[in-house]
């Protein structure tokens, strides 16, 4: 087992990775094997990443696990550096001669390049489109280990999980990567279903006292930009909206408090999904729609009238499991009977739970195809 006498971990940190261990020595390995331990002794993580990855009211413990996208940004991260890297990048740099067959070979679909300054998404399997923005610019929007993003204040579980959800599958990164475009020292961000592109000036995101969503600044970007463009607060005929000019920001943020991942899947992706709110149909979609790729599920539960320690709403505590929550549907294992979810609060964390008790607890289904 890993020794921790010298980790940079807090006491709690160390104390849940032993109880992982001893409880789940597989999963305890694939967090090892990852180089994340490695990483933290090194000083790469950062107290506020740990903070995420670790988070107390929905970390690791028996029932839950580092997803896979959050481990893989691990590992490449600990590679790059051990490669000599001093600043790792999401970002693969070829030179202008690199022929579309060697890229191919190594960069899959919803993964970043960059060829002769000019950065791409391989948005599709034979698709590769150019971003409006240079390297520098998207690796401060995007970052390694950006997977840790958690829900701040706001009421917006719905959309927070629902970007997670993009996220995890490479045609949702793709199209996110998409929305953003770089005008000199400027940002802006334009939804499918926008009148208007929203600017952020000078790259930043306003200040929201710790509210906004934590993590990469491209994310907090899109949360932001989100309010404004559900609320349709756009300046008159003025061809774009600053975002600096809206004073209101904590009032319009505040309108996100009610939603559905649907509503915002439909405004980044500019197509139409579906909403079960029937049991049955519900379980017979995830069961379906889990053997299929380039569909996102997400999932909500119905508040219980009950108080657990204190905590009203709370369905399992040891499962992260709330009602009047939303989650991000990853997985079902038709073997076992166990659903996969990220709960907001950490989207690096995967929670796994009984189909049987999504099915006792279920509010509604939001589902969309890429």
């Amino acid at each position: 087992m890993k020794s921790f006498k010298k980790s940079r971990l807090t006491y709690s940190q160390i104390e849940s990775m032993v109880q992982l261990y001893q409880t789940n020595p597989k999963r305890f390995n694939r967090i090892a094997n990852s180089g994340l331990f490695d990483l933290i002794d090194k000083g790469y993580i950062t107290t506020e990443q740990k903070a995420a990855l670790f988070r107390e009211s929905s970390g690791v413990n028996s029932s839950t696990m580092f997803s896979n996208r959050t481990l893989a940004e691990v590992k490449m991260v600990k590679e790059q550096l051990e490669a000599g890297i001093k600043t790792p990048s999401l970002i693969k740099t070829f030179s202008n001669d690199t022929d579309i067959s060697t890229i191919s070979k190594s960069v899959r679909v919803g993964d970043v390049y960059e060829k002769g300054g000019q950065l791409f998404v391989r948005a599709g399997e034979n698709k590769f489109t150019p971003l409006k923005m240079d390297k520098k610019t998207f690796d401060k929007l995007f970052p390694p280990l950006f997977s840790a993003f958690n829900q701040g204040n706001l009421r917006d579980c719905w959309l927070v999980s629902a970007i997670d959800n993009l996220m995890d599958y490479p045609e949702g990164r793709s199209k996110i990567f998409q929305m953003f475009e770089q005008r000199g020292k400027d940002i802006y961000v334009k939804f499918e279903t926008g009148a208007k592109p929203i600017k952020f000036e000078n790259g930043k995101v306003l200040s929201m006292y710790g509210s906004q969503i934590s993590g990469a600044s491209g994310i907090q970007m899109l949360e932001q930009a989100y309010a404004v463009h559900r609320q349709k607060a756009y300046n008159g005929n003025m061809p774009i909206v600053d975002i600096a000019n809206l004073t209101n920001l904590n009032e319009l943020n505040n309108k996100l408090e009610s939603g559905k991942a649907l509503e915002a899947w439909e405004s980044i992706l500019g197509r139409s999904g579906q909403s079960i709110y029937d049991n049955n149909t519900a379980l017979k979609s995830i069961e379906a729609y889990s053997q299929k790729t380039g569909t996102v599920l997400g999932i909500s539960f119905y508040n219980p009238t009950v108080t657990i320690n204190g905590q009203e709403g709370l369905i399992d505590e040891s499962l992260h499991l709330f009602g009047n929550h939303a989650y991000a549907l990853k997985s079902y294992d038709a073997n076992t009977g166990m659903l996969y979810l990220t709960n907001p609060w950490n989207t690096s964390t995967l929670i796994e739970i009984p189909l049987e008790t999504a099915k006792k607890h279920f509010k509604r289904l939001d589902v969309i195809n890429l």
